[in-house]
């Protein structure tokens, strides 16, 4: 479950396409009763990154935002 998860918070930078399939699949694996507990800790995960990159202002990190945001 670590590495699913895992997997599916770390998707690519550099291959923001890839981000509607990651998506799907964890909408998908939601549906199932023994993965119910895996899309909330994702959001909780997306969630801090987001307000952290929302905190720290670099614009250096402009792929890290891009793929948050999506």
């Amino acid at each position: 479950r670590s590495a699913l998860l895992d997997t599916l918070f770390n998707c690519p930078r550099n291959r923001l396409e890839q981000i509607p399939r990651f998506c799907r699949l964890a909408a998908t694996l939601n549906q199932y009763p023994v993965f119910k507990d895996l899309v909330p800790q994702l959001l909780k995960k997306l969630e801090s990154q987001f307000f952290y990159i929302l905190k720290k202002k670099n614009q250096l990190t402009l792929e890290g935002k891009l793929r948050n945001i999506r």
